[in-house]
């Protein structure tokens, strides 16, 4: 019995001694395992700050390896991953997959930061690929909810701070929007689900100008105000109550020429708890087929686009559009003189981004009536250019309306059935 309990005693002094030893080493020399590892060593968090000082951008690199090379090292052969100059800290966490090293990343990090997929390396940094772990992927970033959604964390922010019966009596208020959002090509790009008050929610905090944004915004109790604040001063910010029952939702948020970044924060009247959800779609500007969709959405009498009612006096009726083409005035209204819809995109001739997108339309179409897919006549009426769009059939899409600085210009599309002569 005595030689067994020295034997124990002097295998665990061994592992000791080399776990300390191991800890001590400074340059250590990596290799590849042979045998498949059941899990990662650990995963390895780089922060990035920007000339603010805030952590607006993170990776995370799953580690399957034995031995990792000392981590500074390790986070010289990381950080060309993404094309940002600056590292705030970098940390490892021995032990953790991937998804739950990204939480950790999340929560230190600013709002919608920039954040990487998964990857895997081995203990130097090179890229794995392929199964490590014998057939089986361990931290996959798509995981299940405890409201039963599947998130994939690779593509999505998803911050859950209620539970989950709460946060699916939210899901039923926006979800027809979603799906429709969805089926026009918008991309989730971050939940939040909360009680009031929320922190500010950037839209576009890599203010990258290739994306537009539509949010959604939810609430469950009363008293609940959204409030959207924007970088220009010039730009009034807007304060909105959010309708119980009902989601409320800001279409098509794009800033392409003036470079304005947008946040929203929902408080409550009260200073009390009202569970609140935020969802964000983000897709890439995409002009022409844009106008292709709103010429969809024609046939039906712009129906699917249109978003608040705006006015609702009897048979005049103005809803705000769900599609916005970067313009600053929008309205889908009934043209009682032609019996049909029209929607309306404009802005100030002296707007930088209303004179960009205009730019972009006149171009647009100009190409399609070289090719012959439009026909275009122009109008001089009340000091103001208009030029009326037509198909090959001559039926009547949209009229550009052309001004200066002390009036508005944009498009004005109309109802399918319309006929101008």
């Amino acid at each position: 019995m005595a030689i067994i309990k020295n034997t124990v005693y002097a295998v665990l002094l061994l592992l000791i001694f080399s776990t300390r030893t191991t800890a001590q080493e400074g340059n250590v020399t990596v290799k590849t395992v042979d045998k498949p590892l059941p899990r990662p060593l650990g995963s390895f968090i780089i922060y990035y700050t920007s000339r603010a000082l805030e952590i607006n951008a993170w990776e995370v690199y799953e580690v399957w390896d034995s031995k990792i090379i000392p981590q500074s090292e390790l986070v010289e052969n990381l950080r060309d991953k993404i094309n940002h100059s600056i590292v705030a800290r970098y940390e490892w966490r021995p032990g953790y997959r991937w998804d739950d090293a990204a939480r950790i990343a999340r929560a230190n990090s600013s709002k919608l930061a920039f954040r990487n997929s998964y990857t895997k390396v081995d203990g130097a940094g090179n890229k794995i690929t392929g199964n490590t772990d014998g057939g089986v992927i361990y931290g996959d970033a798509r995981r299940k909810q405890e409201d039963g959604e599947v998130i994939d964390f690779a593509k999505e922010d998803y911050v859950a701070k209620l539970p989950p019966d709460i946060i699916n009596k939210l899901k039923e208020q926006f979800v027809k929007e979603q799906t429709r959002l969805l089926k026009n090509g918008w991309i989730r790009y971050s939940s939040n689900y909360e009680y009031t008050p929320t922190k500010y929610l950037y839209f576009n905090k890599q203010l990258d100008w290739e994306y537009t944004y539509s949010i959604i915004a939810v609430a469950l109790d009363t008293g609940a105000v959204v409030k959207i604040n924007n970088s220009t001063a010039g730009i009034a910010n807007f304060v909105s109550e959010l309708p119980v029952g009902y989601y409320s939702c800001y279409y098509d948020m794009q800033s392409p020429a003036e470079g304005i970044s947008y946040e929203l924060k929902i408080t409550s009247l009260q200073n009390n708890k009202v569970p609140i959800g935020l969802i964000v779609f983000r897709r890439k500007t995409n002009l022409a087929k844009e106008i292709e969709e709103i010429l969809t959405h024609a046939k039906n009498g712009f129906s699917e686009l249109k978003g608040d009612i705006l006015s609702n006096k009897t048979g005049e009726e103005v809803f705000d559009s769900k599609l916005k083409l970067g313009m600053t005035r929008f309205k889908i209204y009934y043209n009682r003189k032609d019996s049909s819809w029209i929607c309306q995109l404009s802005g100030s001739a002296a707007t930088p981004d209303v004179n960009k997108q205009y730019g972009k339309i006149k171009e647009l179409v100009a190409a399609k009536v070289k090719s012959g897919e439009y026909i275009a006549e122009s109008i001089i009426k009340d000091g103001q250019e208009y030029l009326d769009v037509y198909d090959k059939d001559k039926n009547i899409l949209f009229t550009l309306m052309s001004g200066n600085n002390t009036t508005d210009q944009g498009i004005r599309f109309y109802e399918a059935a319309v006929k101008i002569k």
